[in-house]
């Protein structure tokens, strides 16, 4: 493959040109990823995502498709010392998701994408439907039948449609009956892309160095692989001395990294888990397909795995709400993780918990029945 951003399977390795929309290994099926980008000069015309162009894969930046995105800030913790906030709930849209989907929807664009179907419970359903309309691309969101009245609402004002996957099956199938692109975030290597710019905003907000332990909610796990592959990016080019350890939490009613990480199993399992869900409905995702990428980088980075339960979850979400950070559980579940590991003797040192969704979220929404998402 020539030189320059190239997309490449992550499970057997095959390359691709990334001059057309794939969402797939062509050769195996297997999740890919934009493969010869390199952490270049900051743009300080831009912030957030756009700050950092050469870690986004986009050729032409006349297709960039941004809704004013900003670096998120962080503050700390007024009682637990050495831990601090990094708050993308302050994304346009709500979530950490419009980090990755402002790069997944601008590299549609470039490709001339005019009708897009997406698959989400619904943060970045809801990212999505919000960049698509920015965009002029129509957007069509597969969801479950679970999903929050609000989430579902949110996903709605932005002029998408909404379908329930146990209507139509799949969103690659319903795709495919509307003529148009599917480009799951889960799948996209560009969505992936975009997370990867959380790692050189956290390096550059902490004085030039990453804290001790980054913390992250975990479902799909792409935010948690993003900012690993953010932070290696930086050490290989020398701009830092040592990898954050990653501390992964998921909730125990759908914890199949959780589960594959004590066993030291190199993937989560091929058939999905289905227990009841928790009131982090974020991270309720039975079958990630990047689990065995998410599971090499929690143990490249030297890092642990904790699982937390609805009463954990809940007392963190009010005590960040108390200090004035009103955070979906799903984030909540992030601080209940840390505190778990330290009564451990894990996670001792400086400590980063990245609040991924604001609460407004999940006000009025309904708690979802099942796992299946």
């Amino acid at each position: 493959m020539a030189a320059g951003p190239f997309l490449r399977c992550t499970r057997c390795g095959s390359e691709h040109s990334d001059r057309e929309p794939i969402w797939h290994c062509l050769r195996c099926g297997g999740p890919l990823e934009v493969s010869g980008l390199l952490p270049g000069p900051a743009d300080d015309r831009r912030s957030g995502v756009w700050q950092y162009p050469s870690m986004t894969g986009l050729h032409d930046a006349r297709t960039i498709v941004s809704l004013g995105e900003q670096s998120a800030p962080i503050v700390p913790d007024p009682v637990l010392e050495g831990v601090s906030y990094h708050l993308q709930q302050l994304s346009p849209t709500g979530s950490y998701k419009d980090r990755g989907v402002s790069v997944l929807v601008s590299k549609a664009k470039e490709w001339g994408v005019r009708s897009l179907v997406e698959d989400s419970s619904g943060n970045a359903g809801a990212s999505v439907a919000a960049y698509c309309a920015a965009a002029g691309i129509k957007a069509t969101i597969v969801v479950p039948a679970a999903t929050s009245a609000g989430k579902r609402a949110q996903i709605s004002a932005f002029g998408a449609e909404i379908v329930l996957s146990r209507d139509r099956g799949t969103a690659a199938t319903v795709a495919a009956e509307l003529d148009a692109t599917y480009l799951g975030h889960n799948w996209s290597p560009y969505f992936l892309a975009g997370l990867t710019t959380t790692a050189p905003e956290i390096v550059a907000r902490s004085g030039g160095r990453a804290p001790q332990w980054i913390v992250l909610p975990v479902g799909a796990g792409t935010l948690l692989l993003g900012v690993h592959r953010g932070m290696k990016m930086l050490a290989e080019a020398g701009h830092l001395a040592e990898l954050p350890r990653l501390l992964a939490v998921q909730a125990e009613s759908c914890a199949p990294i959780a589960d594959a990480w004590r066993t030291g199993a190199p993937d989560v399992p091929a058939v999905p888990v289905s227990r009841p869900v928790s009131v982090a409905e974020g991270i309720a995702v039975p079958a990630p397909v990047r689990g065995a990428e998410v599971l090499a980088a929690i143990r490249e980075s030297n890092g642990a795995c904790v699982t937390v339960g609805d009463a954990g979850i809940t007392a963190a979400t009010r005590r960040l709400a108390l200090q004035g950070i009103f955070a979906e559980p799903t984030s909540g579940a992030a601080l209940a993780g840390l505190q778990k590991a330290r009564t451990r003797g894990t996670a001792t040192g400086s400590a980063l918990v990245v609040i991924t969704g604001t609460g407004l979220k999940t006000l009025g929404g309904a708690t979802p029945a099942g796992c299946g998402r």
